[in-house]
């Protein structure tokens, strides 16, 4: 057995290879970081051969892009949890829905910066790419009720990148 196969007994029989690829990439990007996330390592976190993976992403971006796509739905589910929990004041809302963002930058540093960094080259809207982050801006705006104070706050948040 060489370095590069899976150890019999630890190979990954299951019949949800795409779900089990996902949460090894998960665990390496939460355990380890954006850098060490790659197709092979995932794979063999997983227990598979270096092939399987491409049975459902075909390339490394595909993976960082459903990766993003999850990171997104995470960051609108908390900002929108937020923005429900706030008073009417729109002072509370501001401060509660920018620290639900500051707090799941914060708990997923390398989620983040994968959503917002420069690691998806291609984000034009479409099927295959990571969303653009103007769905943040519209759920801080929509939490807000007012959809240019929306985008306002989404940039100021974004603007620790900078």
């Amino acid at each position: 057995m060489s370095a590069h196969e899976p150890a019999r007994g630890r190979t990954y029989h299951h019949g949800d290879l795409r779900n089990a690829l996902l949460d090894s990439a998960r665990r390496i990007l939460e355990e380890e970081s954006l850098a060490d996330l790659s197709l092979r390592a995932v794979a063999r976190r997983a227990g598979v051969s270096h092939a399987a993976p491409y049975r459902h992403f075909p390339n490394h971006e595909a993976l960082l892009v459903e990766l993003a796509k999850e990171g997104f739905a995470e960051l609108r589910e908390g900002i929108a949890e937020a923005g429900a929990a706030a008073s009417a004041l729109e002072s509370d809302r501001i401060a509660k829905i920018g620290a639900a963002y500051m707090r799941f930058v914060a708990r997923r540093p390398e989620l983040a910066s994968l959503m917002f960094g420069p690691q998806l080259p291609n984000r034009e809207p479409s099927p295959n790419s990571a969303p653009p982050p103007t769905p943040s801006a519209n759920e801080i705006g929509t939490a807000l009720h007012d959809s240019a104070l929306g985008l306002a706050v989404w940039a100021r948040s974004t603007a620790w990148r900078c």
